[in-house]
């Protein structure tokens, strides 16, 4: 199964298309930052929403499929940033808080998906690392 989202920067903001139905496409506007500092985003932040996204969707499938409902799945992910060995910006660690809400009746179910599923396919992918294929190409335009 392959999945692809396209992502635009532009003078004026970006634009990440996910092509899901339920996120749709993502637009960040530069009219609201004060300084050119601020004008690129942290690309980051949407690899910690991946990761929270995934863990609590699987978690809340697990749970439907055992027969469990749940209030809320709530996460909150941190990252520690550090410069790599040729002094580049680079993720160091993320720190996942996951706190799921429900019926006291299912507090076993719970405990037992957590423990079947310990990470969702992101973080487990993360964590094993994978090849990463970058390729760019150059388009000249005349009056830029």
């Amino acid at each position: 199964m392959g999945i692809e989202a396209k992502f635009t920067l532009t003078e004026t903001g970006t634009m990440l298309r996910t092509g899901h139905p339920l996120y749709g496409d993502i637009p960040g506007c530069f009219q609201y930052l004060k300084g050119e500092k601020e004008k690129y985003g942290s690309p980051a932040s949407f690899l910690i929403g991946a990761v929270l996204s995934c863990y609590c969707e699987t978690l809340g499938f697990e749970l439907h499929k055992r027969g469990a409902f749940f209030r809320s799945i709530e996460a909150t992910g941190r990252i520690r940033m550090a410069k790599d060995a040729s002094g580049l910006a680079c993720i160091e660690s993320m720190i996942v808080e996951v706190q799921a809400d429900v019926d006291k009746r299912y507090a076993g179910i719970l405990e037992a998906c957590i423990d079947d599923i310990k990470n969702c396919a992101i973080s487990r992918s993360i964590l094993r690392g994978f090849p990463i294929s970058i390729a760019t190409s150059i388009r000249c335009q005349e009056g830029m």
